[in-house]
């Protein structure tokens, strides 16, 4: 095993039988629920969008829902009720092993406790009968043969990557979430999931040095609820057969061109998956930049250094950096605005929790934003008065105990010298309040970022 994509994720086996592999999320795509109506529906509804719910979908495939007039159905697709009571969903499953059954599986099983079926990329789906005997999951291989089934035969449901469905010309459901919001699979869907949850590395139980995160059932309002990365696979430092260092290099080239292309990053966004947002992007290639070897040669030197490829241009100078980018408050301004996308429904408390390893910003304690990386200082500033610009009453932002200072960790090892820099301000528009910041220097020595609530 060298270097490869994946939807799945590796094995604790696979981390035992080799030490120095490593995943690194690459981009992030949708898994939705593609469709075909019944040939009974009538033609004027065909074109009506469908709409699923939690509730609903894994009630379609663990085999509580079997007709397309289910009441649970009607309720968030009224056009339904113009079917004869007794047409019934033929739900469409993956036969082989799958990082879209693993991923779709994954969210049923946290939409649902009781769904009943393990989540795993190749699940005991029942293909000969379903609990209350209507007729059973078909089983296709790829997600191109679940979509080639769903296109040609009414009255299926099936899964997919969105790009499956795109490209078979399978419409696909949007989804209502618990906040009551309907949603469509679309890349920048994927981006609020990833935004909320894409930082959250080991919030599945595994080593957060693996980079392996869970972004579905992200909370936000917005965002699509199955989501997930696809990850490039890499050994950190071990040859292939007949390899040399400058294969590395070159594979190294390549992977931060892909990160940092907007070529690259379009023709993701065509193929219908989402770039990594930058600050994630930025995350993920400090460790490439810091974790790729090639020892035979350089010993522990990282690739990045010892080929010198700062000097090719591939990654920005300003990415470039293990610190904030650009100089003074206006620094910090693109990395904090970038937390609004997280919290994007009115509310009335910011607030703060803080670990050895992460800090999470919370909204009414319902979406949440965990942050690994550096140490900086939090530190408390007089109120401002009229910071909730256009609302009446003012607004607490940060739930802080006055005078004392806390651990932040924002993903940057250092805070550029800036001296006693202006405030920034960075507005939270859909919240109706703005954030002020600057970056504050002690008398006893060193930086922090003060944030004035």
């Amino acid at each position: 095993m060298q270097d490869k994509g994946s939807d799945s994720l590796l094995s604790d086996s696979d981390y035992t039988n080799y030490p120095d592999i490593q995943m690194y999320p690459a981009v992030a795509g949708a898994v939705v629920p593609a469709f075909h109506y019944p040939d009974t529906l009538p033609t004027a509804d065909q074109s009506q969008p469908l709409v699923l719910d939690k509730n609903v979908l894994t009630k379609i495939f663990n085999g509580q829902i079997t007709t397309w007039k289910h009441a649970d159905m009607i309720a968030l697709n009224s056009h339904l009720n113009n079917l004869p009571a007794d047409v019934t969903i033929e739900t469409v499953v993956r036969s082989d092993g799958s990082g879209t059954t693993e991923i779709f599986t994954k969210a049923c099983n946290a939409f649902n406790a009781a769904f009943g079926i393990t989540a795993g990329s190749a699940p005991d789906w029942d293909t000969t009968r379903v609990a209350n005997g209507a007729s059973a999951a078909t089983a296709q291989n790829k997600n191109s043969g679940v979509m080639a089934y769903v296109l040609e035969t009414p009255g299926t449901v099936g899964y997919a990557v969105v790009g499956n469905a795109l490209l078979a010309g399978v419409p696909y459901a949007r989804f209502k979430n618990d906040l009551g919001t309907v949603v469509e699979a679309t890349v920048q869907s994927v981006q609020y999931a990833l935004v909320e949850k894409g930082l959250n590395f080991g919030n599945d139980g595994s080593d957060p040095e693996r980079l392996n995160a869970d972004t579905f059932d992200s909370t936000n309002v917005l965002s699509w609820p199955i989501s997930s990365y696809t990850y490039f696979i890499m050994r950190k430092g071990t040859l292939r057969t007949r390899a040399g260092c400058q294969n590395r290099i070159e594979t190294l080239k390549y992977l931060l061109w892909f990160y940092y292309s907007e070529y690259a990053r379009q023709a993701a966004t065509d193929l219908g998956f989402a770039a990594l947002p930058e600050v994630i992007r930025d995350f993920v290639t400090l460790k490439l930049r810091q974790q790729i070897l090639c020892s035979s040669k350089y010993g522990t030197t990282p690739l990045y250094d010892a080929a010198n490829i700062a000097s090719t241009g591939i990654v920005p100078a300003s990415a470039a950096r293990t610190g904030v980018s650009g100089s003074g408050s206006a620094a910090l301004s693109e990395t904090l605005s970038s937390i609004n996308e997280v919290f994007e429904q009115n509310t009335t408390t910011l607030s703060l929790s803080f670990s050895s390893s992460t800090v999470t910003l919370s909204s009414s304690g319902r979406r949440s934003l965990s942050l690994p990386g550096r140490e900086y200082e939090l530190s408390r500033e007089s109120p401002l008065e009229g910071e909730a610009k256009g609302v009446a009453e003012k607004r607490q932002l940060l739930s802080l105990a006055s005078g004392e200072r806390y651990k932040i960790l924002l993903g940057f090892s250092e805070i550029p010298d800036v001296g006693d820099s202006e405030f920034v301000a960075i507005p939270f528009v859909a919240m109706g309040f703005v954030l002020i910041a600057k970056v504050c220097q002690h008398e006893e020595g060193g930086s922090s970022l003060c944030l004035r609530v």
